[in-house]
């Protein structure tokens, strides 16, 4: 028990309940000695559930099918749910249950090994919940990446091991060992994957939850224009502007822009540049769209320019040359 289990047991008195087939498959389970999720867990899945409100359900690991048939009775949208199981004893009843819960279309059970299933996997997901062997996690973590959406929500379970998780070596139980070990790699490189930001909570046995990060490409969706002005206090006394390729292949990748300034009138002092991004939802620009002057003209463009926020485009060096 990784919280105080009077702690635990207030918390669990609030619980609203499940529907009545899910009640008589927990008690049948826990009657049989059969793991499922805890009651603190049941709740945090219907909560995550409803905020996140995935489409398309992946589950490592069905037991008896209670997860499964929760997670399809309370996520609030139409939902997909696949699910793996290797233990032949298991699936008769798994497949029973979901009969019984009238999801057996709604939910697909794989059955086999989760290390070979996945590689055959091709659509992704926006929600995976991981309950399976805890020492195949870490075996399973690629190809669980591989398939989950940007911005999907991967949920781990029992990852704390009662605590143990915070123990020496030499305490735990040699036949715990090896999953101790695996299980300590696993949480490091979800929390350090660059992929992923990841929270690990004390719920149930504890819980880690990730969210897949969407990896952003200014380039592909957007057009910039980089706008330059010389002024000497107030006064504008040269511009250019500099509009961006259509497209770059990825949203690290610098471009080497040179602008023209045009200089209105006499020299004068200058004192300040004034360096605008500005973006376009218009993914494209033909030479209808450029003036003489190399500008756009904005009456021609779907929304017009805007200030840009947000994006990864930045000045790294600016240079004034002379001539």
């Amino acid at each position: 028990m990784i919280v105080d289990e009077r702690l635990v047991t207030y918390i669990n008195s609030l619980d609203t309940g499940n529907t009545e087939i899910l009640d008589e498959i927990e008690r049948e389970a826990l009657d049989s000695y059969v793991p499922i999720v805890r009651k603190e867990m049941q709740s945090f899945l219907k909560l995550i559930l409803s905020i996140k409100r995935p489409a398309r359900i992946l589950e490592v690991g069905t037991a008896v099918g209670f997860s499964a048939i929760l997670m399809a009775e309370y996520n609030p949208v139409p939902c997909e749910i696949t699910t793996i199981e290797n233990y032949e004893k298991r699936i008769p009843i798994a497949k029973e249950n979901f009969r019984r819960a009238g999801k057996e279309k709604q939910i697909t059970l794989l059955e086999g090994d989760a290390a070979d299933i996945l590689k055959e996997l091709q659509e992704p997901f926006d929600f995976i919940f991981m309950d399976a062997a805890k020492g195949q996690y870490i075996h399973f973590m690629p190809e669980i990446l591989r398939l989950l959406k940007p911005e999907g929500i991967l949920v781990s379970d029992n990852v704390l091991q009662d605590g143990d998780i915070i123990e020496s070596h030499f305490i735990v139980t040699r036949r715990n060992r090896t999953i101790y070990k695996r299980m300590r790699e696993y949480l490091y490189e979800l929390t350090h994957s660059e992929e992923l930001v990841t929270s690990v909570l004390p719920i149930g046995d504890g819980i880690t939850v990730s969210v897949k990060k969407e990896k952003y490409t200014p380039y592909q969706t957007d057009n910039f224009k980089v706008e330059i002005e010389i002024r000497s206090g107030n006064k504008v006394i040269a511009g250019g502007s500099y509009i961006s390729e259509a497209a770059s292949s990825a949203d690290s990748e610098y471009q080497e822009a040179y602008i023209n300034l045009d200089y209105q009138g006499n020299m004068e002092k200058a004192t300040d540049i004034y360096v605008n991004i500005l973006s376009t939802t218009k993914t494209s620009f033909g030479s209808d769209d450029l003036q003489k002057a190399g500008t756009i003209d904005l009456t021609d463009c779907a929304t017009g320019w805007t200030t840009h926020l947000g994006s990864r485009l930045k000045i790294d060096d600016l240079e004034l040359i002379y001539e």
